[in-house]
């Protein structure tokens, strides 16, 4: 699983999930599937789709969701890169050059 590491993001996925959640709620109680199970898992996530979505075209909308993950995540990668660079070079492990390089070749 991919860790979420934007704030907003996180709102705004919990948000859609909160308000999908309720509407699936009011539809299961009366759902039932051809087994007698109620249905609800798949309705929730089209209601999450459809309302993160909103007019946007499914294609259009795919690309964004992907480019805020990306972002996310590109976000929490340069986070550990800090944060383990910073930790060298404090306990002496790095030299400030060899910490410039390392960055320079990740990025």
């Amino acid at each position: 699983m991919i860790a979420l590491g934007s704030a907003p993001l996180r709102n705004l996925l919990g948000r859609h999930h909160r308000m999908a959640k309720r509407q699936s709620a009011r539809k299961a109680k009366t759902a039932k599937a051809a087994n007698g199970a109620t249905v609800g898992y798949e309705s929730v996530l089209w209601a999450m789709a459809d309302a993160l979505r909103g007019s946007m075209d499914a294609a259009e909308h795919k690309l964004v969701v992907l480019k805020d993950i990306s972002d996310a995540f590109e976000e929490h990668h340069v986070d550990l890169l800090r944060d383990t660079l910073l930790h060298k070079l404090i306990s002496g492990d790095m030299r400030a050059k060899d910490a410039e390089r390392f960055a320079a070749h990740i990025a």
